[in-house]
């Protein structure tokens, strides 16, 4: 529960911060930040993918997810500057890029608390965060391989999930503000890490499963887990309401 709080509750204080630190304190000096935080973006998104695809360990995949969804988010820091149209050095503010961070944070909390509180009711239960003892999961317990199938297809960012609309997002955010490039290089990224998730899919339902025990699910856990996967599905399906408040918010960093 501490690493599930850690992952989704603590990078969203952190962007908060980040995003009302540089939109309005440094806000003067945002051409020369936001060329910095595009290539952390591209460093994050690279180094975090590249690194997960060769974990055994769930835990640790996982955390190095989380460092390649830091640089996601990014990208929409970056993207929340961009150089003015009559050509003088003076930057600009575009809201999109702010509205897409926190519409990000939104979505990829409700799809990464998804995938933990599967991760960690099958933990507590087998003894071990091995990707390998996941094997023949939907046999076990078909509820808990549906809901960490679903978190980790959000986390690729396929439809109708929150995450697809969260990357198109943030990565439409980045054309606008003239950093096409590194909507590219999202988009790679994203291609990579469907890899390594799809991999965990396969086991729990192609592999044979060591055991034929199955895996109890406490009422707690299926509530927040079910919970959870209502909302990612939700916010991909209507974002509209998310998208309003997500505006609304982001309007004090124009000044």
């Amino acid at each position: 529960p501490v690493v599930a709080f850690l992952s989704v509750a603590s990078k969203a204080a952190a962007f908060a911060i980040l995003l009302r630190v540089l939109f309005t304190g440094f806000f003067d000096v945002s051409l020369e930040w936001g060329g910095l935080i595009a290539i952390l973006a591209a460093a994050s998104m690279t180094v975090g993918n590249l690194a997960a695809i060769g974990q055994s360990n769930i835990k640790r995949l996982l955390g190095y997810s989380t460092i390649a969804q830091a640089g996601y988010i990014l990208v929409g820091v970056a993207a929340g500057i961009t150089g003015a149209a009559s050509g003088v050095d003076l930057p600009e503010y575009t809201a999109i890029g702010p509205n897409s961070v926190l519409f990000y944070l939104a979505s990829y909390t409700a799809a990464n608390l998804t995938v933990f509180i599967a991760v960690i009711a099958v933990g507590n239960h087998l003894g071990s965060d091995r990707i390998d003892d996941y094997a023949g999961l939907i046999r076990r317990s078909p509820f808990l391989a549906g809901a960490l199938t679903l978190g980790l297809v959000a986390l690729i960012g396929v439809p109708p999930t929150s995450l697809f609309i969260a990357k198109l997002y943030i990565f439409t955010a980045a054309v606008d503000s003239g950093l096409a490039w590194l909507a590219i290089l999202g988009v790679i990224n994203s291609v990579v890490s469907a890899y390594y998730y799809a991999k965990i899919i396969r086991i729990m339902f192609l592999q044979s499963a060591a055991s034929q025990e199955t895996i109890p699910m406490p009422a707690t856990s299926g509530l927040a887990l079910s919970l959870s996967g209502v909302a990612l599905l939700w916010i991909g399906i209507a974002p509209g309401y998310l998208l309003k408040m997500v505006e609304v918010a982001s309007v004090a960093l124009a000044g």
